[in-house]
């Protein structure tokens, strides 16, 4: 995925993506203390995140790319993208 020039990108390698999947990050994001008017949008980024590393890891040797925009034209502070990347375009 093409990262902005207001943004940052990160493609995290396999054997991360493999890591995140293993240690069930998405249910860890899910589980930390916010307001509870944050509490869906955190809800939601857990289950985006785990959808998006179901699908990196459906490719062998796939990987999770990530971007970051700290200025969304939807308001906010920050808006994160998650991106499935097949396996030729990851490191191990």
């Amino acid at each position: 995925m093409p990262v902005g020039d207001s943004q940052f990108g990160y493609i995290a390698t396999h054997a991360l993506t493999q890591r995140a999947a293993d240690m069930n990050l998405p249910e860890f994001v899910a589980s930390i203390p916010v307001p509870a008017e944050y509490k869906p949008a955190n809800l939601a980024l857990a289950a985006r995140f785990d959808i998006v590393v179901d699908e990196a890891l459906a490719s062998p040797g796939g990987c999770v790319q990530v971007v970051i925009d700290p200025a969304p034209t939807s308001g906010g502070v920050f808006s994160y993208g998650f991106f499935a990347v097949e396996g030729q375009y990851c490191q191990p």
